[in-house]
């Protein structure tokens, strides 16, 4: 009888696998920090795989509803990632590229092929964010003048947080709210909101007016800087 330590997984299967965990769980938990709450992806992988009981009420509800939701090309996607690997970009790239690379991987290399999905996502996410900010220093031009009250239609493109402020028995929130008009032009409006509750959702689409109280630029990107800010929902 074969044992589950012996059965052999081609690497796009654990890729696979991995990729509607961390769709479904919304996280990728490595096995290092196991004692935390949230489950180590690769207990959830070797059960898709090894069709193992589901740790927890529902999972295989919420494992299949994100397979569906997995982009065909993805796993592929990764395991060229992972196979372009090389010693130059260190020993966890060459190692995962080793992996990748062979025809059928064994349990022992289970952990390393989960951590591809996650280690591809940022990857993918710092180029976006590259090519973003190349865009932004091409198109971006100062808007207003200082003391102006302008409006505008935005894109919420990040709500960053920043260390709140003590005044005496009260704590002042903080966010640097960024924005992007359709012209490409950046604002930045740096909140300081009684609830944060109250502040828009990145990505969302809103109407925003507020007092232009300086020009600045950060990283060859003309930013536009809004203070006193009003906003609702775009039309």
């Amino acid at each position: 009888m074969t044992t589950a330590a012996a059965v052999r997984f081609p690497p796009i299967d654990v890729i696979r696998a991995a990729a509607i965990v961390i769709t479904a769980r919304g996280y990728y938990q490595p096995l290092s920090r196991q004692w935390e709450e949230a489950v180590p992806t690769v207990m959830d992988v070797e059960t898709l795989l090894y069709r193992r009981a589901h740790h927890e009420r529902g999972d295989a509800a919420r494992f299949a509803r994100a397979a569906k939701q997995l982009p065909a090309t993805l796993p592929a996607a990764v395991l060229e990632w992972s196979r372009s690997g090389t010693a130059d970009q260190g020993d966890y790239r060459a190692s995962l590229a080793r992996a990748a690379r062979t025809d059928h991987i064994t349990e022992r290399d289970i952990p390393l092929l989960c951590s591809a999905v996650s280690g591809w996502q940022r990857e993918q996410r710092r180029a976006a964010r590259a090519a973003q900010a190349a865009t932004d220093a091409e198109h971006s031009r100062h808007q207003g003048t200082k003391g102006e009250r302008i409006t505008r239609t935005v894109t919420v493109a990040a709500v960053i947080s920043q260390s709140p402020r003590t005044y005496g028995y009260r704590t002042q929130e903080r966010r640097l709210v960024k924005l992007r008009d359709d012209t490409g032009a950046i604002y930045v409006w740096p909140a300081q909101p009684k609830s944060v509750t109250t502040l828009p959702q990145e990505g969302a689409r809103i109407d925003i007016t507020g007092t232009v109280t300086k020009h600045d630029t950060y990283r060859n990107t003309a930013q536009t800087y809004l203070g006193n800010c009003q906003w609702k929902p775009a039309a």
